[in-house]
């Protein structure tokens, strides 16, 4: 399943977030620290997570054609 724009910058974001908070912060409290981020990000920053998750949307579509979401 194709990650969405939040997914992406979280995934980008932890790595550095842990880096300057510490290796040793929960997993629950990293992601309220990056949703915070994300609620704060300016909407052309946001368009450029959307953009990739919309090429990241098309690749999976490409690698995996008859791929339907069943949870």
């Amino acid at each position: 399943r194709a990650p969405n724009s939040f997914i992406l910058f979280r995934a980008a974001t932890s790595t550095v977030a842990r880096s300057i908070i510490g290796r040793c912060i929960r997993q629950a409290d990293l992601s309220k620290i990056i949703a915070q981020e994300w609620k704060c990000l300016p909407n052309v920053e946001r368009a450029k997570w959307e953009a990739l998750a919309l090429q990241r949307k098309h690749e999976h579509k490409m690698l995996h054609p008859g791929y339907v979401y069943r949870p």
